[in-house]
């Protein structure tokens, strides 16, 4: 998918800044952007859509990852993606989902 590029505003650390180039914002493939987002945001983030978001550091204490698979799983879908995998290793999260 192609969206208006975000980028790491290094003055405001986990604030996320358009980028732009030749004097125009940039796009460009944003899959993962949008992966992030619907990761990192929680119910009630977005005003236009408060139903959205995973709230993945909500997870974070929980023993089991059937509950966050789930609801990466709904949430993805409802955004529009096909998830293929979900899995941890090595400590990091494997997401294998396209629109």
């Amino acid at each position: 998918m192609n969206d208006l590029l975000l980028g790491i505003d290094e003055d405001l650390p986990g604030c996320d800044d358009l980028q732009t180039g030749d004097g125009d914002f940039k796009t460009g493939e944003s899959t993962l952007q949008h992966q992030r987002h619907l990761l990192l945001c929680e119910k009630n983030d977005y005003k236009e859509n408060p139903t959205i978001g995973v709230g993945l550091f909500g997870f974070l204490l929980d023993e089991g990852v059937e509950d966050l698979f789930r609801t990466i799983n709904i949430e993805f879908s409802r955004d529009g993606m096909t998830v293929q995998e979900l899995a941890i290793a090595n400590g990091k999260l494997n997401i294998d989902a396209n629109y």
